[in-house]
């Protein structure tokens, strides 16, 4: 009597479809995606996540994960900078005052600064930073 056959393997939901003979299998690991995630809220492109996973991770893959698979919302394009935590409690401490919180503190005086170009005002001469 021959003997049947296996069933044929059931593919992961994240692996993409390959010919079999194809070594490469299109799978993230949950290290990857947390790095995913982690560059797409720091407002990284799509190009600095796909460089920073690996060389077989191409840009459109990590646009098609983002945007279709984990239905993550649109940035709004910003930048993140870095505050010093005693700098960080003075602004939260004059946002309050104002009654606002203290991004949208910052984002009002950045608007306005940049609105009125008062760089010069604001910077001292001698400040090379």
């Amino acid at each position: 009597m021959p003997k049947s056959k296996a069933p044929p393997r059931k593919r992961h939901h994240t692996e993409r479809y390959r010919p079999p003979a194809s070594p490469m299998k299109e799978r993230w690991t949950r290290s990857q995606a947390a790095l995913a995630g982690f560059m797409y809220g720091q407002h990284r492109s799509s190009v600095d996540i796909a460089a920073a996973l690996g060389p077989d991770i191409i840009p459109a893959t990590v646009r098609a994960m983002i945007s279709r698979r984990w239905k993550l919302p649109k940035n709004t394009i910003g930048t993140v900078i870095e505050i010093p935590r005693h700098q960080h409690k003075k602004l939260a401490k004059l946002a309050a005052e104002k009654g606002m919180t203290p991004e949208r503190y910052l984002a009002r005086i950045c608007f306005i600064s940049i609105r009125d170009d008062m760089y010069d005002a604001i910077v001292p001469r001698d400040d090379k930073g």
